[in-house]
């Protein structure tokens, strides 16, 4: 075995996810998790969680409460949403993980209000 091909194997090794050896498509479906995700999270965070954020403040209801309860609304219907227009006929319980995480988010938003 050449020096030159240790590495190359100890890495497909690592990251041969589907098995086949091809580094290439081993790392793309490493990847592609994340470039599906982030659109969807960063585009709600700003279309949805910047304006409901804002509504609060504006009409004197932050509150944590208030904060758990629309991110986890908005968690829940925006995964939703998305499958109903992609006329999904499974995948629901996407949107129990959104309200999931829409409520950890909108926790963690509430804390860093606190803070400052």
């Amino acid at each position: 075995i050449a020096a030159k091909e240790i590495p190359c194997d100890s890495i497909r090794s690592k990251t041969a996810l589907n098995g086949d050896g091809n580094l290439w498509a081993s790392l793309w479906l490493a990847v592609s998790p994340v470039t599906v995700t982030l659109p969807i999270v960063l585009g709600s965070c700003v279309l949805v969680g910047l304006p409901t954020a804002w509504c609060l403040k504006f009409f004197g209801a932050e509150r944590k409460g208030n904060y758990l309860f629309a991110g986890a609304m908005w968690g829940f219907a925006i995964p939703l949403l998305i499958l109903l227009y992609m006329g999904a006929q499974e995948g629901w319980w996407l949107a129990l993980l959104g309200s999931f995480s829409g409520g950890v988010t909108a926790a963690t938003w509430w804390r860093s209000i606190q803070q400052s």
